[in-house]
């Protein structure tokens, strides 16, 4: 009987730990950037004498037990010389497009301890299925001194974790 219990009560907090991540507020997502504006940002910008650029992994998570967004997207905002990042940076949103389609997101609350100075990572979670084995750009708005810019890297690779 306490196994049964224990099973019950195991299932059920899986249940609804699924259903509290899973679920997402319609309202809050990025604000809506014209795909034009995002193909014209530029893939690196300079501040103070640091020039940043854009790095990415974009992967679809393709593992038995995923939900029907499998695709990830890692950012990192660095310094072209690998010099420490000396300004305020904020990433706020990704954009990730194909052809004329944008999907769009703010980054996940997981946060990892930074170990290079030269670079500030974020991750996006719950893209679509795009891919994999296709090409994507990818453009990262973040805030500086309270003025949003744009930075963009072209032609992404979607991979596949299996």
């Amino acid at each position: 009987m306490k196994t049964y219990k224990l099973f019950k009560f195991c299932f059920y907090t899986m249940v609804y730990s699924f259903l509290f991540y899973s679920c997402s507020d319609p309202i809050s997502t990025p604000p809506d950037i014209p795909v034009e504006e995002l193909l014209s940002a530029p893939e690196s910008i300079s501040f103070q004498n640091q020039s940043l650029e854009l790095e990415t992994t974009v992967y679809l998570n393709l593992q038995p037990i995923v939900s029907k967004y499998p695709m990830v997207t890692l950012i990192s905002i660095q310094t072209t010389d690998s010099s420490a990042i000396l300004l305020n940076i904020k990433p706020k949103s990704v954009y990730v497009v194909k052809e004329s389609n944008v999907w769009k997101s703010f980054f996940s609350s997981d946060k990892r301890p930074e170990t290079e100075p030269f670079k500030i990572s974020e991750v996006a979670r719950e893209g679509p299925n795009w891919g994999p084995n296709i090409y994507v750009d990818v453009v990262v708005m973040f805030e500086l001194n309270n003025k949003s810019y744009l930075l963009k890297a072209s032609n992404q690779f979607i991979d596949a974790v299996y």
